[in-house]
This record gives C-alpha cells, structure tokens and sequence, in this order.
C-alpha cells in the first residue's frame, strides 16, 4: 500500500481505501519530478516489509 498523500486527485481506480493506493502510483503528467523519489521511498518500503 502507499498513501494518497502528495498527490493531487478527486478520485483513482487505484485507490484501495481511503487515502492509500493498492502498489506505488507515480503521476507522470501532473508531478513527473516526484517520481524518482517516489520510487526510492517505495523500493525502501518494500525492502523493509521483507
């Protein structure tokens, strides 16, 4: 799971529950230059749920 937090939406398919998306969402269009960091926050997360 990852939050919904930071990003700028009304609604998303890929959201689980409120406020958490199901898997890392990256918004390209709209936030292209969080992306990086997005990944790296992940990739840390899963490591760790390991």
């Amino acid at each position: 799971m990852w939050p919904t937090t930071g990003y700028y939406l009304e609604s998303s398919v890929a959201e689980y529950l409120p406020g958490w998306f199901m898997g890392l969402a990256n918004d390209e269009d709209n936030q292209g230059e969080m992306t990086e960091q997005r990944i790296e926050q992940w990739g840390n997360q899963i490591l760790a749920e390991f």
